[in-house]
């Protein structure tokens, strides 16, 4: 049984529309291993996941998913004390934001689609 709030739940499924549009493997994925260390009372690496939007068009949220993705792609995240994921999930995450990001770099202005790996 999750201790996931109630309250956490419906912020997590607002904000995370196009998530729960991918299906439940990324909010399960980010319940699962982000939450706990990136949520409102603790926002480690000041990330607070319970309100990142998924409004990849706007440069600041896009880049704080660029982080996410970085930070699981490279193994950083979740840490190696904690469990870690399978291979597979994170792939999946990872693909789920890179093709968000890709779409928005579309609408990004020159200066910010370099900031943001946009090619």
């Amino acid at each position: 049984m999750s201790h996931f709030p109630t309250q956490l739940f419906v912020t997590v499924g607002v904000f995370f529309t196009g998530i729960l549009c991918q299906g439940s493997l990324i909010q399960d994925y980010l319940e699962t291993h982000c939450i706990d260390c990136h949520d409102s009372a603790s926002a480690k690496g000041d990330l607070n996941l319970e309100i990142l939007s998924t409004e990849f068009e706007r440069e600041d949220i896009a880049a704080k998913w660029q982080r996410v993705m970085e930070q699981i792609a490279f193994g950083e995240m979740p840490p190696k004390k904690k469990p870690r994921p399978d291979a597979t999930q994170s792939s999946e995450v990872i693909a789920w934001i890179e093709s968000a990001l890709s779409k928005a770099c579309l609408l990004y202005t020159s200066d910010a689609a370099d900031d943001l790996l946009c090619v």
